[in-house]
């Protein structure tokens, strides 16, 4: 699929999809033999991560080393698991650290309301 066709079916700009492949978000695309860029329906769900994940730095970085694991071929699949898991047990923690400070914060809200009279 040419590049334009894939960019109008993922909602993207055929400038990102290309910025995307350069910056090591997704593996490179096959060419065809004039050159031109042919998305198969792999690099259409790689983009579909990339939208998903690439939009904070932190999961930009998660990416590019997960492409540099899938690049490294069958042998770093065992590696790409761990990379895997322990970014997720990473994020997790991440998270329930956010939550609770979201449920300090409302708990604060709650605290200066009661303090207050009802004004607005």
């Amino acid at each position: 699929m040419e590049i334009l066709t894939a960019a109008k079916q993922l909602q993207v700009t055929p400038d990102q999809l290309r910025k995307w492949e350069r910056e090591g978000l997704m593996p490179p695309v096959a060419r065809r033999a004039d050159g031109l860029r042919n998305y198969s329906a792999q690099d259409l769900a790689w983009v579909q991560h990339v939208k998903r994940l690439g939009s904070s730095e932190a999961g930009a970085a998660f990416l590019r080393e997960y492409v540099h694991l899938v690049q490294l071929g069958p042998q770093a699949t065992p590696a790409r698991q761990s990379f895997v898991a322990e970014t997720k047990q990473q994020w997790q923690a991440h998270c329930q650290t956010l939550l609770r400070e979201f449920d300090t914060m409302e708990a604060m809200v709650v605290k200066q309301q009661g303090g207050k009279s009802d004004e607005h």
